[in-house]
């Protein structure tokens, strides 16, 4: 399900046109820059989710960090707030906001991976 925020609250475009005008006739950037992003993101969202469960703190901590700055690369705000959320409440030991955070985060990468997919055809 995507969420109602608006793909102009997902994205930052100013990134976003920062790696765009890296194109070439040859090659995307962007469109690459994007792919990675897209299939990266499921596997860290589930070892996000194996760490929750598990109440590996550290381990949930680290994998937000990791994904807020892949998020911020690509322009993808709204994850990258959403993982630094999660990654103050695994600081301050609370997992169990970092769960509720963690189930907004998937939520939201649908919204993201669709905003980005209309950027990458734009």
């Amino acid at each position: 399900m995507i969420d109602s925020v608006m793909p102009s609250e997902h994205l930052d475009r100013s990134i976003l046109d920062d790696i765009r005008a890296l194109n070439t006739p040859d090659e995307d950037v962007l469109g690459e820059v994007i792919s990675l992003y897209v299939a990266d993101v499921p596997h860290q969202l589930s070892a996000l989710a194996a760490a929750i469960a598990a109440r590996q703190i550290e381990v949930v901590r680290q994998i937000a960090h990791r994904l807020k700055g892949s998020s911020l690369g690509v322009g993808a705000s709204r994850m990258a707030n959403l993982c630094s959320l999660i990654e103050w409440a695994a600081r301050d030991q609370a997992i169990e906001a970092a769960a509720v955070q963690a189930g907004e985060l998937a939520a939201a990468f649908a919204s993201t991976s669709h905003a980005l997919e209309q950027e990458r055809r734009a």
